[in-house]
Protein backbone atom coordinates (compact mmCIF):
# COMPACT_ATOMS: atom_id res chain seq x y z
CA UNK A 1 0.00 0.00 0.00
CA UNK A 2 1.18 3.58 -0.32
CA UNK A 3 0.73 6.17 1.01
CA UNK A 4 -0.39 9.47 -0.66
CA UNK A 5 0.12 13.01 0.75
CA UNK A 6 -1.82 15.35 -2.16
CA UNK A 7 -0.93 18.98 -2.02
CA UNK A 8 -3.45 21.41 -3.07
CA UNK A 9 -7.39 20.55 -3.17
CA UNK A 10 -8.68 22.60 -5.94
CA UNK A 11 -10.37 21.08 -8.97
CA UNK A 12 -6.74 19.04 -9.64
CA UNK A 13 -6.23 18.22 -6.56
CA UNK A 14 -10.20 17.12 -5.78
CA UNK A 15 -10.07 14.78 -8.71
CA UNK A 16 -6.46 12.87 -7.91
CA UNK A 17 -8.40 12.39 -4.35
CA UNK A 18 -11.37 10.60 -6.30
CA UNK A 19 -9.29 8.70 -8.52
CA UNK A 20 -6.62 7.25 -5.72
CA UNK A 21 -9.75 6.63 -3.72
CA UNK A 22 -10.68 3.95 -6.37
CA UNK A 23 -7.54 2.68 -6.35
CA UNK A 24 -6.66 -0.67 -3.35
CA UNK A 25 -2.55 -0.11 -3.48
CA UNK A 26 -3.14 3.63 -3.06
CA UNK A 27 -3.88 5.48 0.39
CA UNK A 28 -4.79 9.04 0.70
CA UNK A 29 -3.24 10.12 3.95
CA UNK A 30 -4.37 13.36 3.90
CA UNK A 31 -5.18 16.59 1.67
CA UNK A 32 -3.88 19.93 2.22
CA UNK A 33 -4.89 23.72 1.30
CA UNK A 34 -4.95 26.80 2.33
CA UNK A 35 -8.18 27.17 1.57
CA UNK A 36 -10.93 25.17 3.88
CA UNK A 37 -13.60 25.47 1.35
CA UNK A 38 -11.45 23.97 -1.47
CA UNK A 39 -13.14 20.96 -2.98
CA UNK A 40 -10.61 18.56 -2.06
CA UNK A 41 -11.29 19.61 1.40
CA UNK A 42 -14.73 19.67 1.78
CA UNK A 43 -14.31 15.82 -0.27
CA UNK A 44 -11.66 14.87 2.75
CA UNK A 45 -14.45 15.52 5.08
CA UNK A 46 -17.61 13.66 3.54
CA UNK A 47 -15.09 10.66 3.22
CA UNK A 48 -13.28 10.89 6.54
CA UNK A 49 -10.22 11.76 5.97
CA UNK A 50 -7.53 14.21 6.89
CA UNK A 51 -7.00 17.20 5.57
CA UNK A 52 -5.13 20.44 6.89
CA UNK A 53 -4.23 23.70 5.66
CA UNK A 54 -0.09 22.96 6.47
CA UNK A 55 1.55 19.95 4.73
CA UNK A 56 4.48 20.16 7.47
CA UNK A 57 2.32 17.98 10.12
CA UNK A 58 1.52 15.02 7.42
CA UNK A 59 4.80 14.72 6.02
CA UNK A 60 6.49 11.91 7.81
CA UNK A 61 8.70 8.63 6.73
CA UNK A 62 5.13 7.20 5.79
CA UNK A 63 4.34 8.77 3.17
CA UNK A 64 5.77 7.23 -0.39
CA UNK A 65 4.31 9.46 -2.94
CA UNK A 66 3.82 13.68 -2.64
CA UNK A 67 1.32 14.88 -5.71
CA UNK A 68 1.78 18.46 -5.31
CA UNK A 69 -1.32 20.22 -7.37
CA UNK A 70 -0.95 23.69 -5.32
CA UNK A 71 0.13 25.30 -8.57
CA UNK A 72 3.02 27.31 -6.54
CA UNK A 73 6.32 26.70 -7.61
CA UNK A 74 7.86 28.00 -4.08
CA UNK A 75 5.39 25.21 -2.40
CA UNK A 76 6.97 22.54 -5.02
CA UNK A 77 11.02 23.48 -3.99
CA UNK A 78 10.09 23.50 -0.29
CA UNK A 79 8.02 20.07 -0.43
CA UNK A 80 11.31 18.84 -2.56
CA UNK A 81 13.60 20.41 0.53
CA UNK A 82 11.30 18.62 3.20
CA UNK A 83 10.53 15.27 2.11
CA UNK A 84 12.16 12.20 2.74
CA UNK A 85 14.77 11.15 0.16
CA UNK A 86 12.53 7.87 -0.82
CA UNK A 87 9.40 9.73 -0.94
CA UNK A 88 8.22 10.63 -4.96
CA UNK A 89 7.57 14.11 -5.61
CA UNK A 90 4.46 14.60 -8.51
CA UNK A 91 5.11 18.02 -9.95
CA UNK A 92 0.99 19.85 -10.78
CA UNK A 93 2.26 19.39 -14.47
CA UNK A 94 2.39 15.37 -14.52
CA UNK A 95 -0.20 15.08 -12.03
CA UNK A 96 -2.48 16.86 -14.43
CA UNK A 97 -1.11 14.56 -17.34
CA UNK A 98 -1.98 11.31 -14.97
CA UNK A 99 -5.47 13.09 -14.26
CA UNK A 100 -6.08 12.98 -18.02
CA UNK A 101 -4.91 9.73 -18.80
CA UNK A 102 -7.21 8.00 -16.26
CA UNK A 103 -10.19 10.13 -17.41
CA UNK A 104 -9.45 9.21 -21.17
CA UNK A 105 -8.77 5.75 -20.30
CA UNK A 106 -12.37 5.69 -17.66
CA UNK A 107 -14.37 7.15 -20.56
CA UNK A 108 -12.84 4.23 -23.21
Amino acid sequence: MQNVLIVGAGTGGSIILDLLQNLELMNVSAIIDTDENAPGIIRAKELGLSFGNNYRKFLNDNVHIIFDVSGDDLVFDELLQAKNSQTVLIPGSVANLIVQLLQDNHTY
